[in-house]
């Protein structure tokens, strides 16, 4: 008995480390961002697409222009690495999390919703199937969240549209979206399995690392308790006093359960949130 808790306490531990090295590190992307050229004004938050005609130039992305999607203004103090920061051009935040404006053209948009280009310079929109995706929102926007503006807007045809626009925090990750067509960073099976349940999308790495967790998890659990039932039928067989020290083991085995189960159910949690 004292050997499954030594070595179950030795597999807690290691699902601890796992979670605290790699549960809370994974989770965050590390802010880079790039120096580009610029021509007008652009604002932080403006979604960009590298230029067709100018060379380290960027333009506010839309939907024709999509298929160039680079990333989101931001701030050089905003990134963990500023490559190239100079005092005439604008940092691009490649990969990491960014303010981003958003509008709700295609619908109020929700924690987890795939975050595209809209007919409108620079602002993005839930995602619509077709066009390619910037990235992940990360918090939630609707017509009364907060800063949000009732503007008005041209399309590409010139058209006025009213519609209102704020910024959200969102992860970048461009690619084309799952249904989107080939091409770009399209979810596995067990990516769109596991977005069913958590509503966003979670890398296959994480996933395994979870589903390793659970396992060992049940493995301890089981292992305890089937030692546990084993022990007790030995013990009453050689000793029918040992009444006392059963219910003592079976005790610390139950305490071990729930350790084992709470903590791998965080692990869990953290891992897939």
């Amino acid at each position: 008995m004292r050997r499954i808790v030594l070595v179950s306490i030795e597999l807690i531990a290691l699902i601890l480390v796992i979670n605290l090295m790699y549960g809370k590190t994974a989770a965050a992307t590390p802010n880079i961002s790039k120096s580009y050229n610029i021509s007008g004004n652009i604002i932080n938050g403006t979604i960009v697409s590298t230029s067709a005609t100018q060379s380290n130039y960027v333009v506010p992305g839309t939907i024709d222009n999509d298929k160039r999607l680079l990333g989101v203004i931001v701030k050089s103090n905003d990134s963990l690495l500023a490559i190239d920061a100079g005092h005439n051009t604008e940092q691009v935040a490649i990969t990491g999390n960014a303010s981003t404006l958003v509008s709700d053209v295609n619908g109020s948009i929700n924690i987890g919703d795939e975050i595209t280009v809209s007919p409108f310079s620079g602002i993005g929109m839930k995602k619509s199937d077709g066009y390619r995706v910037v990235g992940v929102a990360e918090s939630n926007f609707n017509s009364k969240s907060p800063g949000v503006g009732d503007e008005s807007v041209k399309d590409n045809n010139g058209v006025t549209h009213k519609i209102n626009v704020g910024y959200i925090y969102m992860t970048i990750d461009i690619g084309s979206g799952a249904g989107t067509g080939a091409g770009g960073n399209q979810p596995n099976l067990l990516q769109r399995l596991v977005k069913d349940i958590t509503g966003h999308t979670i890398s296959t790495a994480r996933i395994i690392i979870a589903l390793v967790v659970a396992i060992l998890s049940l493995i301890i659990l089981v292992t305890m308790i089937f030692a546990s039932i084993h022990g007790g039928i030995i013990s009453v067989g050689r000793n029918p006093l040992a009444k006392t020290a059963i219910y003592k083991s079976l005790v610390i085995v139950l305490v071990m359960a729930l350790v084992t189960v709470t903590v791998a159910s965080s692990a869990i949690y953290f891992l897939l949130n």
